[in-house]
């Protein structure tokens, strides 16, 4: 929602998760606005089919000379909203992309400050004005704005981006710009040069697809070439080891080195598979959870060693089921807090039932669910698990993530919930939840940022602050 030409301030404080970035010790202040860094957001995109790309290019500190570059996807005319973004870390996609700019990519200037809560994005208010350099064209705060940041003080990729509201947080006034330090004359050929170089730096990586096996005393990572061709092996005792490497790409966005002379780049989300522990049969899928988020999986360790995982076994099937706390429940416009809590019909050990303590924002939840196993390291299992809801309130608004979810969404319609969509194969093209069904408005201690699924719909179009009549789809 927008209110005269304003973000409306809702959803939540995550003042805590913004980016540790060093900073230039140059500062400006012009009506409280510090540290401001000019950039562009520049989206490219297919005119048929509306896909695209948006790519967040700005300054690493104010005045600076160097600039970070990163990039997110877009779907079919999707723009630009508050949300959280995995951003293009496959090294060979960036190079592609980055070689393949249309001439007629749409350019929307950004703006980046330091508030005491973290960085805020800035856009023009009048983009006619700010053509036509009008001094006292003024600068609109759009969302707050997280990073992380490329490894190694590189210049790419951004290896996450996260927009957010300014609930509770006040939001900014407009800047005028004759108050704010010059933009770069010559941004856009920087910004050319820049893809140049991300596409030559990169441009010898391969792609490859890990494949995770073990022989019950160590665990084996095999790259594959598109052929399936082994290309490299890597070999660890250590559950940590196994995982930081198959989680490389997200940790540190650069192309993986295993010492032969290659270097190597894959996607921890759709490249990797996961085999079997020889004579056991264990499943090592239980690893994906702990692959692409950066923290414990819920606080469940991984076993230690590839022989502690030898000595496991697959249990017996625990039920999760799932209740709806409405004393945290913000009930703004049905948007969910950390409002879920859950319980464990089954026998489980203690590490898994101190889960149960834990209030759950939404995502959390689907983490949970999709989840092939829960890790049971104190009686050395693996659980299957279903899900089940446990609602008395049977008019409940369901968040996005959960009707997006057919585990759940099938879980909500056996407990009798009300509001609850039809199954995908029976959705009308170009269905979507109701508008106000949003995904979570807050965020939990400890929120990771690289942890959360990527949803297709987010709490609120930053577009719409340029929309006028005639804009045409593509214009953000």
């Amino acid at each position: 929602m927008l209110t005269d030409s304003r973000l409306e301030t809702f959803g939540a404080d995550l003042s805590g998760e913004i980016a540790n970035i060093s900073r230039s010790t140059m500062r400006t202040e012009a009506n409280g606005v510090t540290d401001v860094r000019h950039g562009d957001i520049i989206i490219d995109r297919d005119d048929d089919t509306g896909r695209g790309r948006a790519w967040f290019v700005f300054q690493r500190a104010e005045g600076t000379v160097e600039y970070y570059v990163g990039l997110v996807s877009l779907g079919p005319w999707q723009s630009i909203r508050t949300r959280y973004y995995r951003t293009v870390v496959v090294l060979d996609e960036l190079v592609r992309y980055a070689s393949s700019i249309g001439d007629d990519a749409t350019r929307r200037p950004i703006m980046l400050s330091r508030e005491p809560y973290g960085d805020v994005l800035w856009g023009p208010e009048d983009l006619d004005a700010f053509l036509e350099k009008d001094p006292e064209m003024m600068w609109m705060p759009l969302a707050k704005f997280s990073f992380g940041p490329p490894a190694e003080n590189g210049t790419a990729p951004i290896r996450w981006i996260h927009l957010a509201d300014f609930f509770p947080d006040p939001t900014p006034p407009l800047v005028v710009t004759s108050q704010v330090p010059s933009r770069p004359s010559d941004l856009h050929a920087i910004e050319d040069a820049l893809f140049a170089d991300i596409a030559d730096q990169f441009k010898d990586v391969l792609r490859v697809r890990p494949h995770l096996d073990s022989d019950g005393a160590s665990f084996n990572i095999r790259f594959l070439d598109k052929e399936g061709v082994e290309v490299s092996c890597y070999s660890t005792v250590l559950s940590e080891d196994a995982r930081a490497v198959l989680r490389d790409p997200l940790n540190r966005g650069l192309p993986y080195s295993p010492g032969d002379g290659s270097h190597l780049t894959w996607d921890p989300y759709s490249d990797i598979t996961y085999g079997e522990m020889r004579n056991t049969q264990i499943p090592l899928r239980f690893f994906e959870p702990y692959v692409v988020r950066s923290g414990e999986f819920f606080g469940l360790p991984l076993p230690e060693t590839a022989s502690d995982v030898a000595s496991m076994r697959v249990g017996e099937t625990v039920a999760i089921i799932i209740h709806h706390d409405q004393s945290r429940c913000p009930m703004r416009g049905n948007i969910h807090d950390a409002c879920w809590r859950i319980k464990f019909d089954g026998l489980v050990g203690p590490r898994v039932r101190e889960v149960e303590q834990q209030p759950l924002l939404s995502h959390m939840v689907v983490t949970l669910v999709d989840a092939p196993f829960l890790v049971d390291i104190d009686n050395a299992l693996l659980h299957p698990t279903i899900a089940t809801f446990e609602l008395d309130n049977k008019d409940l608004r369901p968040p996005k993530s959960f009707l997006r979810n057919e585990t759940l969404r099938q879980a909500l319609v056996r407990a009798g919930i009300k509001n609850v969509p039809p199954p995908p194969q029976t959705f009308e093209e170009g269905w979507q939840p109701e508008e106000d069904v949003e995904d979570d408005a807050g965020s939990d201690e400890g929120w990771q940022p690289d942890e959360e699924p990527e949803p297709e719909e987010g709490i609120d179009d930053l577009d719409s602050i340029w929309s006028d009549e005639g804009r045409q789809p593509d214009d953000w």
